[in-house]
């Protein structure tokens, strides 16, 4: 058969429609948002001065109240979801003091909730299901089931407050102490629980724990028992063992004893769970079309007593059946939603500890539960990585889903200062670096892991922050001081290749933030800038960075900045410098930041007014009788003084 006449391979068939697609981006953009969000609050000064920073933090990452006094009770979801979304949207807007606390998480999540609930391409309109109530929860340490509802905010039909009928228990309870209650649980919980009273019967497996109970919906529930119809354990467990596990959990939510029947059976638990479901509905009635919940999880921390708990959950509630599509596609845009706020409050515990039982023994006592949670991280971005080629082989369009790249920074430091080893995270950029080095790479280069950070110290600067106060800087976002005060200039000498790239990304990251903040500050400080002219262009800072070869393979990277001159010529030691360069200490193989003078990493040159560091390679086997290097080589000169 001539090659012409074999049949064509058919082309993918794009089932899914744009406005799906759409809505995954918004879930990594919104996931990245939460993410800023949970950073400035861990670095708040409310935080920051507490007695107990971390639950301090833990309570104000979702808390009831607004900062302009408003609470989560005016978001009624009786209202139309459309207008839900825009009254979220317009307080998100409004711009803030910089002492007011970041937006809560459910706060930030809310609007893309209504959207995904309203999106007509996963939800048509006439007769499907239709959203009543939302939960949002973040477990806080040590908590039971009386205060994890206390802490939920819960927006509902009725304007019904989250108080369970007793006895009973809250489902979310079944995630939260399967962690805490089983050794050798897994380090976080990818499936989640569905709990409905309409439906088939006996559920096809899916990614959840699926708890079908039988309900007279058209006539509520009554004084009838509501009977287990079906209990289907997770779709994908790996043993018999951990199915076990999963329905002792359940066993203990609904009451039921360890050799007890469940199908066909019913306890005054079940009956009153969905009693107090009953409640969010509108007029707090049974809905004739049944109730179907899907509790979806965030990242689960391990089993350990003191950090054990769920980071985070969202929990939507309908009226009417959910689709297996319908379903599937909640957990997976609100597992990517929930992407990033779970693993950090775990990480900001690990360093919370550190700092209270001092860093030598903080670091024996969370070594070996560092590199599970890190695992855990890579796994869950991972399955979500998955799910998305999935769909992506019928919609090649779907767009390539990437961990941020401030979660990985944040997981390069805490691998080497807790496990001392060197992960170079994000992957991409170490390669980078060990190609040509050009305006534009480290252009992104900075873009993507030096301006961030640095912003962020910039805006926490105490003296940044006197000024604002006095009102002598004034921004309304980051994009809008960007434009009033310019951030540095990057430049280089000349396009360049390190000939020895390996391990030098960390030390490069560190001088860049070092540099850009420096110089940074000193525009925002400096008198020239404040009280310029209208009408003046601001004068920008400037970064530039130049390499040089030494003898043998010996090289060096300089990265010069502009700055303030030491006060009074004074020696300085430079506690910043130690700090960071400890958390890698022993991981850079052959490169070393020179240092000048003990606790001097950084010299200013009086003669260009900017500041110098170097970074440098020196082989590891060296002659014993050395020529003394030629004056070109001597890269810090006599009239260089000490930041």
């Amino acid at each position: 058969m001539n090659w012409k006449e074999l049949p064509l391979r058919p082309k993918p068939v794009n089932t899914h429609p744009p406005e799906i697609i759409e809505l995954l981006l918004r879930c990594q953009d919104a996931a990245n948002e939460v993410l800023e969000d949970v950073r400035a609050l861990w670095q708040h000064e409310t935080v920051r001065g507490a007695r107990d920073p971390l639950g301090e933090f833990l309570e104000s990452a979702n808390r009831k109240n607004l900062w302009n006094g408003a609470s989560y009770e005016r978001f009624h979801l009786s209202r139309r979801l459309e207008l839900v979304g825009a009254e979220a949207e317009w307080l998100l807007r409004r711009k803030r003091d910089d002492s007011d606390l970041p937006p809560p998480f459910w706060l930030r999540a809310l609007p893309l909730c209504c959207r995904i609930a309203g999106e007509k391409a996963l939800f048509p309109k006439g007769g499907g299901p239709v959203l009543r109530w939302l939960a949002f929860n973040m477990d806080v340490r040590d908590h039971g089931s009386k205060e994890r509802i206390e802490k939920t905010i819960n927006l509902n039909s009725s304007d019904s407050p989250v108080k369970l009928i007793r006895p009973c228990n809250p489902l979310i309870d079944v995630l939260f102490d399967y962690v805490k209650e089983t050794p050798d649980a897994p380090l976080y919980s990818w499936w989640a629980i569905r709990f409905r009273t309409t439906g088939p019967e006996n559920g096809l497996p899916g990614p959840w724990l699926d708890i079908r109970v039988s309900v007279n919906n058209r006539q509520g529930i009554g004084k009838e028992m509501p009977l287990v119809n079906a209990v289907t354990p997770p779709a994908g467990l790996r043993s018999d063992k951990e199915r076990g596990k999963i329905m002792e959990m359940l066993r203990q939510w609904a009451d039921f004893g360890k050799t007890d029947e469940i199908a066909g059976q019913s306890t005054r638990y079940i009956r009153n769970y969905c009693r107090t479901v009953e409640r969010f509905y509108p007029n707090r009635r049974w809905p004739a079309a049944g109730v179907d919940a899907l509790l979806c999880p965030g990242i689960v921390c391990p089993p350990d007593p003191a950090f054990g708990g769920t980071a985070a959950t969202l929990f939507w509630g309908f009226e009417g059946s959910l689709s297996e599509v319908q379903a599937r596609s909640l957990l997976l845009l609100s597992q990517i939603l929930l992407a990033g706020i779970g693993q950090f409050p775990r990480v900001v515990e690990v360093q919370h500890q550190s700092i209270l039982a001092g860093m030598e023994r903080g670091a024996e006592r969370t070594l070996h539960q560092l590199p599970k949670d890190i695992a855990a991280l890579h796994r869950d971005f991972t399955d979500l990585k998955s799910d998305l080629d999935r769909l992506r082989r019928t919609n090649p369009g779907i767009p390539y889903f990437q961990v941020p790249d401030a979660i990985q920074v944040m997981m390069m430091f805490m691998k080497a200062q807790n496990s001392r080893q060197l992960w170079q995270l994000p992957e991409d950029l170490p390669l980078m670096l060990s190609r040509t080095w050009t305006p534009r790479s480290i252009a992104r280069f900075v873009d993507r892991v030096v301006w961030p950070a640095t912003i962020t110290r910039i805006l926490n600067d105490g003296k940044v922050q006197d000024l604002a106060e006095k009102g002598e800087l004034s921004w309304a976002s980051i994009q809008d001081l960007e434009r009033r005060y310019p951030r540095p200039v990057l430049a280089l000498e000349k396009p360049f290749k390190v000939r020895n790239p390996h391990r030098v990304y960390p030390l490069v990251l560190l001088a860049l933030r070092q540099a850009f903040q420096h110089t940074y500050l000193h525009t925002l400080l400096s008198g020239a800038n404040l009280h310029r002219d209208r009408g003046r262009p601001p004068r920008p800072g400037k970064v530039e960075i130049r390499h040089g070869c030494g003898r043998g393979q010996a090289e060096y990277i300089i990265i010069t900045n502009t700055g303030p001159p030491p006060q009074g010529g004074e020696t300085r030691p430079q506690p910043g410098w130690a700090n960071d360069l400890t958390v890698f200490e022993g991981l850079t193989g052959n490169w070393k930041v020179t240092e000048v003078k003990p606790m001097q990493w950084s010299i200013y040159d009086d003669t260009k007014q900017s500041w110098s560091t170097e970074l440098r390679y020196q082989p590891a086997h060296r002659k014993r009788n050395r020529a003394a290097a030629p004056p070109g080589d001597q890269l810090f000169p006599a009239h260089y003084l000490e930041r």
